[in-house]
């Protein structure tokens, strides 16, 4: 567990679970079910480990509870598709990503500070600007 005080725009690495493409009803016992709550992603391609900006410290979050947006692999095109924001490999981004990546506004998560292991530095001022442009956006129904 990552043990620091978290700040807007840190990069840091998160557990996001395991994945499971199907939930049989009668497969789960309670204490199983309350369990995976802790970290079953049903039918959903953000789980395991991933890198992730902190879009909501701490401080503003119920409980230990973080909002964050996980970091995916960049594919040809990301650049057209408005509820991403594509981040390039770089001098200011060299700590947390080795290639071209894009960050998922579409997949903004509130995950517990236990399930953060590193940090890896902050998301520079020129992409965080980009962010809350594009997370408005999502908001007001413009893209």
């Amino acid at each position: 567990m990552y043990s620091k005080r978290l700040n807007q725009w840190e990069v840091v690495g998160v557990e996001l679970g395991s994945a499971e493409i199907d939930l049989v009803e009668d497969s789960y016992s309670r204490n199983e079910i309350i369990d995976d709550m802790n970290g079953v992603n049903l039918g959903a391609e953000m789980a395991r480990f991933h890198r992730c900006v902190v879009l909501l410290e701490a401080k503003f979050n119920a409980g230990d509870s973080v909002l964050i947006a996980p970091f995916s692999s960049y594919k040809k095109g990301d650049e057209n598709i408005n509820a991403v924001l594509v981040v390039d490999h770089e001098d200011s981004t060299r700590k947390f990503i080795s290639r071209r990546s894009t960050l998922q506004l579409s997949r903004l998560r509130s995950v517990s500070r236990k399930r953060i292991t590193r940090h890896y530095g902050y998301l520079p001022r020129s992409y965080s600007r980009k962010v809350i442009g594009k997370i408005k956006g999502l908001i007001t129904g413009v893209i």
